[in-house]
């Protein structure tokens, strides 16, 4: 063999390995975008189940927060009536309003028409 020939050959097995380092790049790249478009369609799947739950968890958040704010009034009432209940200074009056008789120091008015 000369030595064109032999520069000859080392050139085609230089070329053959660039060729084949590109398909090995190419083959990585697509299996890299295989597996992201597989994982984007998985992703994409799971919002699509995820959201109609999360609507209704936020339905039922509203309605207990609804339910929350019925509760405080019903709570700040019963607080004031306890503590109206158990005041010393409240209790002659409780007293006149739970019964019906009328406390002797105060007189009856009648409304007379003319």
């Amino acid at each position: 063999m000369n030595s064109s020939s032999t520069s000859r050959l080392k050139k085609q097995r230089h070329k053959h390995r660039q060729k084949s380092a590109y398909k090995m790049v190419a083959v990585e790249i697509s299996v890299k975008l295989v597996v992201n478009i597989l994982l984007s369609i998985t992703a994409i799947a799971a919002l699509t189940k995820l959201l109609p739950y999360q609507h209704l968890q936020l339905a039922k958040l509203h309605s207990i927060g609804v339910e929350r704010e019925e509760v405080e009034k019903r709570v700040e009432n019963l607080r004031e009536d306890f503590s109206r209940n158990f005041d010393p200074n409240q209790t002659r009056k409780i007293m006149q309003e739970q019964s019906p008789r009328v406390d002797p120091s105060q007189r009856r008015i009648f409304w007379l028409e003319q």
